[in-house]
């Protein structure tokens, strides 16, 4: 009698022997080789730096004072890692700091992470589903 069991969100069928059982497992290797690449896309995506300035001007757009220097699209970015992982943001300045190292743009430090991340308006539900 086998049980299914989920890996990654791969299936593993296995018989269910506790001495040292011959273990037969089936795994449909193609469908877990994608989704561990696909964990991959939460991380930055280049399109941020095409945008840059672009959302940057537009957050600047009739504003007095000091102006913005970082686009909500990489403040949204900051506040899903932060929310989702757990990313301290001082872990994420310097995730920042080694990805756009060598393009010259400036990265936002934590406290103007901590800020603009604290004033952004969205909704995110976390949902964490349990596979048997």
């Amino acid at each position: 009698m086998g049980n299914v069991k989920y890996f990654s969100g791969c299936v593993v069928v296995f018989v269910m022997s506790r001495w040292g059982k011959e273990l037969v497992g089936k795994r449909d290797w193609k469908a877990c080789n994608q989704r561990l690449v696909d964990r991959g896309s939460f991380f930055l995506d280049h399109s941020i730096l095409e945008k840059w300035k672009t959302g940057v001007d537009r957050l600047n757009e009739g504003k007095y004072g000091r102006q913005y220097e970082f686009p909500d699209e990489l403040i949204y970015w900051a506040a899903m890692q932060h929310v989702v992982l757990g990313t301290p943001y001082r872990q994420i300045e310097g995730f920042l700091k080694m990805y756009f190292e060598g393009t010259g743009v400036g990265v936002p430090d934590y406290t103007t992470l901590y800020k603009r991340i604290k004033a952004l308006k969205f909704d995110l539900e976390v949902s964490v589903e349990k596979k048997n």
